[in-house]
This record gives structure tokens, C-alpha cells and sequence, in this order.
């Protein structure tokens, strides 16, 4: 009576049910926990915005009132382009008031900020005021005044001053208890900004941070009655289905029959591989050598020449690409039976010439390929003494028609990823140009010379 075995399918419906219920409940938790997390990054980070936001409007300030100082004391154009250039162009006060407005429009912060910016858009006519006065105690054209004080106009009565009365006059106001004043007013009201912005900070994280430890607790919890309901699982699966599919691995490498042991379905399967294993595996060795190989020379065909060729990507290689010369008037004089018999000749010559590591092909009726590994121009040498030794063993083979060959060679250093083979082809061209039975290395003045031919 055949043995009934458990279906694996019983077992995974009830798996599933298991974890599709606990995996709803992680999923839930861990959306909450995810938006935890997430307010609490966009907490840090708008928070480091507004702080790098009013540095830079203190910043802004400071810088102003350097260059408006430097310029009053000694007048140097420099100063007051850079002045307007911050004024009118980089304009950090305005754009940290932004950035907190962006954040908390009705906020503490943003006022303090707005104030501490009106502040320093006062005190920056001040600044313009004594400029102007400076411009003109050194003599500044109309035209340039126009351009860069269009807004600024003295009085009556400092115009009246003289040149030098008016640089003295602007270098006071410059420096006088009024400008101090303001300046600690706009430095005050940053610095109350930022301490506002601290606490404001502080008490967003902490309500994050609680929240967060709310819901980590949850996805915890739930994460353990999965590890839990895993774990009876694994032992389930392990005892009915993983142990007799395990064991079957290192039968199916040594190609051998599968034993008929486990639930239902694996026993269906492993009697269908041993079927087919039997049918398929006296054949395998014969598709796979048929697949790679050249029926008549036993070498490698042009489709396994062309796999080698990708699976040399950033190698160093020697190209060789090689021709049976006027292999044609061989077939035509001897036959084809003769023709064979050379190129199977050649293919042995070839064959046992090079490395046990290089790749030897037949690509075509009379073409033949090397592909030689971890070589590059330095070693020309050895490729050299590879040619001269088939050279040599054709010209002793007796019972044969004498035939010669063309080789045209190419070193690469990224393997396939250069026109290697072009270069190669180019190479064989030259040979045969000159009249066949020889081989060249590729230079660069050989894609040259055909270019110009085909002109």
C-alpha cells in the first residue's frame, strides 16, 4: 500500500494566516513608528534651518557694519561695494526673516527676528547716511553718488559742511553711543530669537521622543509574538520540508537519485527529477561540449568565443586572429577531405602551442582565434615566441599540403571593452597587404592607411 504523505499546502494556509495578522499589526505599528520618527526629523531639521537662518542674520549685520566702517574711515571703494552687494543682492536678513516665517509666522521667534531685522533695516540708513557723507568728503562724481546712494539725501545743512567736516562727521556717527545702541538691540533681539527657538525645539522633541517610545514598545511587542509564531514554523518546516529538500541538494549535485522522503509535494517532484535524470543526464555532457565546441577541430566555436571575449572586461589580453592562407585552392586542388585534414592539423598546432589558460577558437571555415590572458604589450615577446613555434611545427608537418598563415595581433588592457578585435583585424589586413605568410602587431597608422584606401 503506498504511503500517504502531509501536503505542504496545509501547512503554509495556516502559516499565512498567522503571519498576515501579526504582519497587519507590525505594519500599523510601524507606520506610527515611522511618523514618529519623521516629525522628529523634521523637527531637527527645521530647526538647524532657523538657527543657521538668524546666525546669518546676525552675521549679515556684523558684516554690514564692518564694511559701512571701514568705508567711513578710509573711504575705499571695495567696502562699499561690498556693502551694497549684501544689501541689494545676497540680502541674508531678508532671507532668514523668510525662512522663519516659512517655519512659524505667528511664532515668538519670528517676531523677536523681525524686530532685530527692522532694527538693522534703521540702522543700514544710518549707515547709507554717513557712506553718502563720506562719498562726498572725497569728492565722489554726481553720477556716482546717483548710483549708489539713489535714496539717500543729506541735509541742507551737512551738505554745507566741508570735505573733511564731512568725513569727520560721518566717522562719528559711525561710532557714537546712538549706532551702539542699536546694535545691541538688533544682537539682543537675535539672541532671543534663537533661545526661543531652543525651547520651542525642545518641547516638539520630547513629545516626539515620548510618542516614539509609545509605539517602539507596540512594534516590540508584536515583533516578538511574530519571532514566536516564526519560530514554530521553522521547526514545522524544518522537520517536514526544509530537512528532505536540504538533503536532496547534494544529491542533485552528484547527479544522483533523490530519496522519496518528505510531505506530498516534494515527493511528487523528487520522483519526476529521478525520471528525468535518468533520461537526460547521458546526454548532458554531449549537448554542453557540442554547444562550446568546433565539431571538426575540436576547439572552441565562434559563439563560446565571443562568451570568453565578455568575461574579460578590465583583463589584460593578446588578441590573435588567424587565417590558413589561400586555404580555397586547398579544397579546390586536394578536395575538401584534404582541406579538413589541415585545418585539423593547424587547430592541434594551435591548440598545443599556447596556455592551458588561453582561449583557442575556430570562428570561422579557415579563421582562428587566440585569446591569450594577463598579457599586454610588454610581454610582445612572448606572443612572439608563441607565433615562431607554430610557424616552425607547420612547416615540419609531412603527409599535408604546405600551407602558411596570417596573424594579425592586438593587446588590450581592459579586455573586451576596447576594439581589440578591430585592432586585431586591422593587424591581419596588413599582413595579408603584404603578400600573406607573416604577422604584425596593430599601430595605430594601420587604421590610418586603410582609412585612406577605402578614400
Amino acid at each position: 500500500m503506498k504511503k500517504r504523505h502531509i501536503k505542504s499546502s496545509f501547512l503554509y494556509i495556516a502559516f499565512t494566516l498567522l503571519v498576515a495578522v501579526f504582519g497587519t499589526m507590525t505594519l500599523v505599528s510601524l507606520n506610527h513608528l515611522h511618523s514618529g520618527l519623521g516629525s522628529m526629523q523634521a523637527t531637527t531639521e527645521e530647526y538647524i534651518e532657523s538657527q543657521q537662518a538668524v546666525s546669518s542674520m546676525r552675521e549679515a549685520s556684523d558684516f554690514l557694519t564692518m564694511q559701512s566702517r571701514e568705508y567711513v574711515v578710509n573711504g575705499d571703494p571695495v567696502n562699499l561695494r561690498a556693502y551694497l552687494e549684501e544689501i541689494n543682492e545676497t540680502k541674508r536678513r531678508d532671507n532668514a526673516l523668510e525662512v522663519l516665517a516659512k517655519y512659524q509666522p505667528e511664532g515668538t521667534a519670528y517676531q523677536q527676528l523681525m524686530t532685530a531685522v527692522e532694527s538693522s533695516n534703521a540702522l543700514a540708513e544710518v549707515e547709507m547716511y554717513a557712506m553718502r557723507m563720506t562719498s562726498e568728503g572725497y569728492e565722489m562724481s554726481e553720477t556716482e553718488l546717483e548710483n549708489y546712494f539713489p535714496d539717500t539725501v543729506l541735509t541742507d545743512e551737512d551738505r554745507a559742511l566741508s570735505l573733511e567736516e564731512k568725513k569727520a562727521k560721518a566717522i562719528s556717527m559711525m561710532f557714537d553711543e546712538n549706532y551702539t545702541e542699536m546694535k545691541h538691540v538688533i544682537m539682543n533681539n537675535s539672541y532671543s530669537s534663537l533661545e526661543e527657538l531652543i525651547g520651542m525645539t525642545r518641547d516638539r522633541q520630547v513629545t516626539s521622543y515620548e510618542e516614539t517610545t509609545r509605539q517602539v514598545t507596540r512594534v516590540v511587542r508584536v515583533t516578538i509574538m511574530i519571532l514566536l509564531v516564526a519560530l514554530a514554523m521553522l521547526i514545522i518546516n524544518t522537520l517536514l520540508v526544509l530537512t528532505p529538500m536540504t538533503r536532496s541538494v547534494s544529491y542533485i549535485r552528484k547527479h544522483e537519485p533523490l530519496p522519496l522522503k518528505g510531505v506530498a509535494e516534494y515527493v511528487y517532484l523528487a520522483d519526476a527529477y529521478n525520471q528525468m535524470l535518468e533520461r537526460t543526464v547521458e546526454h548532458q555532457e554531449k549537448l554542453s561540449y557540442e554547444a562550446s565546441h568546433d565539431e571538426l577541430t575540436d576547439l572552441y566555436n565562434r559563439k563560446m568565443f565571443e562568451e570568453m571575449r565578455l568575461e574579460l572586461v578590465d583583463k589584460g589580453i593578446a588578441m590573435l586572429l588567424i587565417d590558413v592562407d589561400y586555404f580555397k585552392s586547398i579544397n579546390d586542388t586536394y578536395g575538401h577531405g584534404i582541406g579538413d585534414e589541415v585545418l585539423k592539423n593547424v587547430a592541434a598546432i594551435l591548440a598545443h602551442s599556447f596556455r592551458m589558460e588561453d582561449y583557442v577558437s575556430r570562428i570561422g571555415g579557415d579563421e582562428f582565434a587566440v585569446i591569450m590572458r594577463h598579457m599586454d604589450s610588454s610581454l610582445k615577446h612572448v606572443v612572439e615566441a608563441k607565433i615562431q613555434h607554430v610557424r616552425e611545427t607547420l612547416a615540419e608537418t609531412e603527409g599535408l599540403p604546405p600551407v602558411t598563415l596570417s596573424i594579425g595581433v592586438a593587446f588590450s588592457e581592459k579586455g573586451n571593452r576596447e576594439d581589440v578585435y578591430q585592432k586585431a583585424d586591422l593587424a591581419l589586413y596588413d599582413v595579408k597587404d603584404r603578400g600573406r605568410n607573416g604577422y604584425a602587431f596593430y599601430e595605430s597608422w594601420m587604421l590610418e592607411k586603410k582609412t585612406a584606401g577605402k578614400a
